[in-house]
């Protein structure tokens, strides 16, 4: 064969570097798959997981809510919750009371009354009533100057008390409506919660309703 005639063969080091591209290519592919089921294989435990504990949760809430409404109505009392933007206290006073709610725009934010049987007016007064919240905006301080005069005057007794949690202050005496009997006060942020009765009848109803209340701070 005359010299320059045949074919070219690949040099040795090209072949290798085929076969080397190749083989990093196929591991490469292999490598892909296998992450992307590892990966999928995660994605589906941690989504079924996750279903799991949903499902979980949902089925405790669902049998914590019967519990509460077996709870609520074996209770002899029945609530009031206020809104949110009230503060969302909760009041517990005994089923078969009437009860009544006033909203109001001013400093006498909310009023609940809570009374035996019938909430009655007489000449378009309210007869001496059980039980009373109010949420009054005024600080604590400046709402208990109302009766600093009568205190020192020795007319009305004042004393220490807690409620839900909440340091307030327990009176006693002859109020300015002349019907109150008692009213305990309780400093809430920059507002007060005024528990009061007229009806000296129900003052072991108003003690209870006192100890079961519910003031978020």
């Amino acid at each position: 064969m005359f010299p320059g005639s045949g074919s070219h063969r690949p040099s040795p080091l090209l072949l290798i570097l085929v076969v080397v591209l190749g083989l990093g290519a196929l591991v490469f592919a292999i490598l892909t798959v296998t992450f992307y089921q590892q990966s999928s294989t995660a994605t589906s435990t941690l989504n079924a997981h996750s279903a799991a504990a949903a499902k979980a949760a949902a089925a405790e809430q669902k049998k914590s809510d019967a519990t509460d409404e077996i709870a609520e109505n074996d209770s002899p009392f029945q609530s009031f919750t206020a809104p949110v933007a009230y503060g969302s206290f909760v009041i517990k006073f005994p089923k078969g009371w009437s009860s009544t709610v006033d909203e109001e725009q001013s400093d006498n934010l909310l009023t609940l009354i809570m009374n035996p049987n019938n909430i009655l007016t007489t000449n378009g007064q309210l007869t001496p009533q059980a039980a009373s919240v109010q949420l009054i905006q005024q600080v604590g301080t400046q709402y208990m100057q109302t009766f600093a005069g009568a205190v020192q005057a020795g007319q009305m007794t004042q004393s220490a008390i807690t409620v839900s949690g909440q340091a307030g202050y327990n009176l006693t005496g002859t109020f300015n409506d002349g019907v109150t009997v008692r009213e305990v006060v309780v400093p809430v942020r920059d507002q007060v919660l005024v528990f009061s009765t007229q009806n000296a009848t129900y003052s072991s109803e108003f003690d209870e309703i006192l100890a079961q209340c519910k003031i978020i701070p």
